[in-house]
């Protein structure tokens, strides 16, 4: 009968996972949150800009419905607002194109938060500059007003024409390395948009486990608040199960074969293995037991 893990033995794991196995992802990256109307909508200046950035691969981009649509809705729901903090510390920069009426009330609620405020850069039809408006009059301003965030007028028109999209692109770009050396991001196992990376060895390593145990070996990781943690927790599921790396069952997630493969492929197998074995001895002999030392020892 396989044996039940406790939470000193998850965090064992969790430890010796951060420390000898984990490899941040997007150490190197600019990590980009993009909000406006539909993101597969080719009309819209949120698609063409994701275009435009995915020509480039320092920009890792991210949308808030894949990051948060599955906290904002169901028994748990969480509110954007409370979503907020989290955002400001997970991610270089916020680009949003004010062209819809979801966009409206992103705008509205982040430049309402002074930290991030200072992280946004909002790219309205320049044809509305001057209209007396609630956009200009309330977000707008209080853009303006913080030290590093930014509003730029501009012609959706211009992503058609190369040399106006590259000029686009260098102010874009120039406004986002301002932001980034004055509000530089930890993207360590700490930052949501991490998250995934750390956790798909876990699951790996401890087959059929519960979302509740992925609490417990994030928390033991990164030492952050109970609530953090099951939300950066549930981030990375969702996003691990749409890229069909892992799956659900009814005793827990385990990873596929493709999930399998990316961590073969990312990590030391040999490691990998050991780990994995001297986790198995542990699940399925009645007298052995799990240390720290041991798995460190069955690492090296």
């Amino acid at each position: 009968m396989k044996k039940i893990m406790t939470q000193e033995h998850l965090s064992i794991i969790s430890k010796i996972v951060e420390e000898k196995i984990y490899v941040p992802e997007i150490q190197k990256k600019v990590t980009v949150f993009l909000c406006g109307a539909d993101k597969n909508d080719a009309s819209t200046g949120r698609y063409m800009m994701a275009n435009m950035l995915s020509k480039h691969p320092r920009f890792e981009v991210h949308y808030p419905e894949d990051l948060f649509d599955d906290l904002l809705v169901g028994k748990n729901q969480h509110s954007l607002l409370s979503l907020e903090n989290i955002l400001a510390e997970s991610v270089d920069v916020i680009v949003l194109f004010p062209e819809s009426p979801g966009s409206f009330a992103e705008l509205g609620a982040f430049a309402n938060n002074p930290t991030l405020a200072q992280k946004l850069i909002c790219l309205p039809q320049k044809k509305y500059k001057n209209k007396k408006s609630f956009i200009n009059y309330g977000p707008n301003r209080l853009i303006k007003e913080s030290r590093t965030g930014k509003v730029i007028d501009i012609n959706y028109n211009d992503f058609g024409t190369p040399d106006e999209a590259e000029k686009l692109y260098k102010r874009v770009n120039a406004e986002i390395a301002k932001i980034k050396k004055k509000h530089p991001v930890n993207k360590n196992v700490g930052n949501i948009l991490e998250a995934e990376y750390f956790l798909l060895p876990c699951i790996y390593l401890v087959e059929k486990i519960d979302n509740v145990s992925l609490y417990g070996i994030l928390k033991a990781a990164t030492q952050k608040d109970k609530s953090l943690c099951e939300i950066a927790t549930k981030c990375a599921l969702s996003r691990l199960v749409g890229q069909r790396l892992i799956t659900r069952t009814l005793d827990g997630y385990t990873i596929t074969s493709e999930g399998g493969a990316l961590v073969r492929k990312k990590f030391d197998n040999k490691n990998l293995d050991r780990v994995r074995l001297e986790i198995m001895n542990y699940e399925m002999r009645r007298n052995s037991n799990m240390t720290r030392d041991r798995l460190i020892a069955a690492h090296l």
